[in-house]
């Protein structure tokens, strides 16, 4: 049987041109390889999100190990939330 070109590119594909991404602002300091740190935007729900976030990285998955092994939260270029689930972290040692 035959292979489609649509079969051999997978289950996803591009419907008419892409558009190109808009220029990095020069007050955001994003990508970099140190990342600034700021509190959460006001009116943050720490509570209900510490919720979702604990039950994310509950041990429930192959193994008793947790599905979620890293959760980095950036607004507006700072980082306001990052963890990371036992044995793994923000480096790539």
């Amino acid at each position: 049987m035959a292979s489609s070109p649509a079969a051999a590119a997978g289950p996803f594909r591009t419907i008419g041109a892409r558009a190109p991404l808009p220029a990095q602002a020069a007050d955001v300091p994003w990508p970099t390889s140190t990342w600034p740190t700021a509190s959460p935007p006001e009116g943050f729900d720490g509570a209900a999100f510490q919720e979702a976030v604990d039950r994310s990285f509950a041990r429930i998955g192959r193994g008793g190990h947790a599905d979620t092994r890293a959760l980095v939260v950036v607004h507006r270029g700072a980082i306001v939330y990052e963890r990371y689930a036992e044995g793994f972290g923000c480096t790539l040692d």
